[in-house]
Formats: C-alpha cells, sequence, structure tokens
C-alpha cells in the first residue's frame, strides 16, 4: 500500500494565512463595494447622495486613524427630484450612516418604509407626495426609532415654516397667546404672494382651524397645487383673511 505523503507544515501554514487575508478582504471590501454600487446607483437615478470620509466599521476603536475617502460614508440621501421607489429605499437601507433623508415618492408604499427601520443614525425624513404610506407605516417606524423626527407633506406648497415664541420677543407681529401656528414666511412662497409675514399666527386654514404646525401641514396635505385657498392669521390686534394660491414642491 502506497503511504500518503504529509503536507509539508510550512506550506500549510502559508496556504491558513493566505486563506485568512482572503478572508478578511472580502469581509472588508464586499461591504464598501456593494455601499459604492448603492451610491451610483441612486446618483444615476437623479437622487443627490452626500457622502464623508469615514472609517471601515472593524477598524473603528482600534485606532486612532484619520477618516478616508476608501470608505464612504453616507450622511445624506435626497431623493425629492425624482419619484422614488420602494427599491430606492431598499438601496438607502444598507447606508448605515445616514442622518437624513428626503424623498418624493408618488409609488413608495409601507414595504419601502419597512426598510428604513433598518437605519440606526437616522434622524430625520421628509417625505413629499407619499400617498401610499400610511400612519400606521410611520407609526412603527417611529418606533423602532423613537429620535427620529417625520415631516410628510403633499404635494402643494403654501412656503411657511413653524417659527419659535422666542421671535414674538424680536420683532415678531403675532400674539404669543394667540391659539394658532406662528409661522416664519420664506421667499417666493404662496403665502408671501398673498400677504402673509414671518411672525403671523395662522388660525385656520380653507376654513379648518389650525391648533399647531403639524396640523397646518396636515390640512395643506389635503390640497393640490394652485388650488385657491383662504388664510385666516392673527397679526399684532387684528385677525387678517388671505387668499393664497398653492404652490408645487417640485
Amino acid at each position: 500500500m502506497k503511504r500518503l505523503r504529509m503536507p509539508n507544515p510550512m506550506t500549510l501554514l502559508l496556504v491558513g494565512i493566505l486563506a485568512a487575508l482572503l478572508g478578511l478582504l472580502l469581509v472588508v471590501w464586499l461591504p464598501v463595494l456593494q455601499l459604492n454600487r448603492n451610491i451610483d446607483a441612486l446618483r444615476n437615478r437623479g437622487g443627490a447622495v452626500n457622502v464623508e470620509p469615514g472609517q471601515h466599521a472593524w477598524l473603528t476603536g482600534l485606532a486612532d486613524l484619520p477618516d478616508t475617502e476608501l470608505f464612504p460614508r453616507v450622511v445624506s440621501v435626497d431623493l425629492s427630484q425624482i419619484d422614488a421607489t420602494d427599491a430606492d429605499l431598499e438601496l438607502v437601507a444598507d447606508m448605515a450612516d445616514v442622518r437624513r433623508l428626503a424623498m418624493f415618492g408618488t409609488v413608495v408604499t409601507d414595504r419601502g418604509i419597512e426598510h428604513l427601520e433598518e437605519l440606526p443614525a437616522l434622524e430625520s425624513i421628509l417625505l413629499l407626495n407619499c400617498p401610499s404610506v400610511s400612519k400606521a407605516a410611520l407609526s412603527q417606524l417611529q418606533t423602532v426609532r423613537p429620535q427620529l423626527e417625520i415631516i410628510r407633506r403633499g404635494n402643494a406648497f403654501l412656503g411657511v415654516a413653524l417659527a419659535t415664541r422666542r421671535f414674538i420677543a424680536t420683532g415678531g407681529t403675532g400674539l404669543a397667546d394667540a391659539p394658532g401656528c406662528l409661522v416664519h414666511v420664506v421667499p417666493n412662497g404662496a403665502a408671501r404672494a398673498a400677504g402673509l409675514r414671518t411672525g403671523d399666527v395662522i388660525v385656520t386654514f380653507d376654513g379648518k382651524p389650525v391648533v399647531d404646525f403639524d396640523s397646518l401641514v396636515e390640512l395643506i396635505g389635503h390640497h393640490e397645487p394652485d388650488d385657491v385657498v383662504v388664510i385666516e392669521a392673527v397679526r399684532t390686534d387684528d385677525k387678517l383673511q388671505f387668499e393664497a394660491v398653492l404652490g408645487r414642491w417640485r
């Protein structure tokens, strides 16, 4: 019987080292390659992806190493200039460092929102005209990511932002104790064109009461661009009425 010849121990050691290095290379670089493919896919669709130099997760904390472009870190994704899909959000779900997300998505569904539950660093999400996304899906996302700020808006654009109460002390015109929504009016919006000013307190929108900024956003979301709405606002001691033609977010 022919005796089997055992491999040289040094050969076995070298093979083991090479196998370990190959495995490490695959573990380190495959996620990076996949991330870069996802970034390119979103950019090719017309999305804006903001990337900063970073470190690989395995290296973080092991040594005081500088961030490098070899390991990109996605900090924000803007899909508001395209009609985003569930597939786009699946790509975003692989970007673990993303903190801000904005999207316009008439075809995005609850399944797409579920992908966002995988993003531990996500701080804010702006949904523009996403009618197929349910409140239940957003509530579940908020439960999983309690630190997340969710802003939902329809396609109609009024052109106001929430102003703080301290604005009253620095020249605002509304009443500090007035019920409603104290607003900051942005340039080139429907509110500015209608005559609203920063510091006004909106109390009704299209005949319905406004109690805070969230309720105002919800009421705007029931309308379409070019709709004509009547807005009542408090300015100093006066209650004024304005007629605004709603604009479009994009």
